[in-house]
């Protein structure tokens, strides 16, 4: 059984009172404008996310101080610092044009990000601190949304995806165990580290799709799949299918309605058992840390994905080439598309360059880990097996085992 959810976006109007609310969005600035009534909601049991932006900004000065620390560095009316846009020498080459928006640079450990982790979200585990919010949900963030982007290449999208894990799994050390973790994005596969995501304005038609993204959410602390419809005839309806923790249906995102309660939602506190950690209460176990067998296998099983990508993208290259090189000899106009192909050649080239950096990388991972708990011979195995994807990966998995693996012929 779903309980509430509400997004409540208002510059100045306090949040919801009538206590029938399980997890409340409130804006950039909630826990300053609206501190009295957030305060309120989370003594009687419901949940108040603080909303932010990582990956793209707002056009204009920021009149907001959260805003301007975010984008800006700080100062209220500054725009957003060039560089830390994904493209510093041209920001407008990658932007969201529904909302004239500038993506940032959230690749891995990049400026922009480090000073998110260092100098806004800091203040937000204050607030958590203090009984005044719960957590966050970060909008965008995730593996999706790529329609909303103008001028993202292949390479971009990778970089963009492994950069907002990394940015989550950096932003759970800086929040702690108890704040909430929520993102507003589709999942490409498991993620470790939030406690749920967002899905807005989505038809009952796709619960399978959005049941299958719930279950790319594994911390295991708690579960917050939210879903926010525009109508509560819609929310009731998503309520029945089980796919959703908290569900709301409202027109504008600017003060929540109140959600009619039925035999499929139901009004808060949440009850025990579901992670919900009120103010001066303990908070939950951290998950279980990974073993040695399962850190042997997830290095294992990235160093032999890396390979096959690398090897894949290889031979693809040279089909391409091999098939304009025949065009070429039967047709002269056909040369220039060949020029065209060995031009993006280049680029593919580096990019099978860097999957081989970065399978080499984690074959020195997974050697140094073996060599640090006691095998040197097997972390040397691993090293002189770095090429080898495969066999790499079926000795490995000989070793969790406690099996030899036959040489190959």
């Amino acid at each position: 059984m779903a309980v509430p959810f509400r997004l409540h976006y208002a510059y100045t109007e306090e949040l919801p009172a009538d206590a029938d609310s399980g997890v409340i969005v409130g804006n950039w600035w909630v826990a300053r404008r609206q501190v009295a009534s957030a305060v309120k909601s989370i003594d009687r049991g419901e949940e108040v996310l603080i909303y932010s932006l990582p990956v793209h900004d707002y056009p204009g000065n920021y009149s907001e101080p959260e805003q301007a620390l975010y984008y800006s560095g700080g100062g209220t009316g500054k725009p957003t610092r060039r560089e830390w846009a994904w493209d510093p020498v041209n920001p407008s080459r990658v932007t969201v044009p529904a909302y004239a928006g500038m993506v940032m640079d959230v690749r891995e450990g990049s400026p922009y990000l480090e000073h998110l982790l260092a100098d806004f979200y800091p203040g937000v585990r204050t607030l958590i601190d203090a009984g005044k919010a719960s957590g966050v949900m970060l909008d965008v963030t995730g593996d999706g949304y790529w329609g909303a982007f103008a001028g993202l290449t292949a390479t971009d999208k990778a970089a963009m995806s492994a950069g907002e894990r990394w940015f989550v799994k950096e932003l759970r050390g800086v929040l702690g165990e108890r704040a909430i973790i929520v993102v507003n994005n589709a999942l490409a596969g498991p993620w470790d580290h939030i406690d749920g995501i967002l899905v807005e304005n989505h038809a009952p038609s796709e619960a399978g799709f959005w049941r299958t993204q719930a279950g790319y959410v594994k911390r295991t602390v708690r579960r917050r799949v939210c879903g926010i419809q525009r109508t509560a005839a819609d929310a009731e309806a998503w309520s029945k299918l089980g796919v959703f923790d908290a569900v709301g249906g409202q027109s504008s995102y600017q003060v929540a309605p109140r959600l009619p309660i039925s035999s499929s939602v139901r009004n808060g506190p949440w009850p025990a058992g579901v992670g919900h950690v009120r103010p001066g209460t303990t908070p939950p176990p951290p998950p279980p840390a990974e073993t040695d067998a399962q850190k042997i296998a997830r290095l294992t099983l990235e160093l032999a994905a890396a390979t096959r990508d690398a090897t894949a993208v290889h031979a693809e290259l040279v089909s391409t080439r091999t098939a304009l090189a025949q065009e070429q000899a039967t047709s002269v106009a056909l040369a220039h598309r060949l020029e065209l192909a060995e031009s993006a050649a280049g680029a593919v080239t580096e990019l099978v360059a860097a999957r081989g950096r970065q399978q080499s990388g984690r074959a020195e991972a997974l050697a140094d880990y073996l060599e640090s708990i006691g095998h040197p011979a097997r972390g040397a195995r691993a090293r002189e097996l770095a090429g080898n994807a495969e066999l790499l990966e079926r000795e490995v998995r000989g070793m969790l085992a406690g099996t030899p693996t036959p040489a190959p012929a």
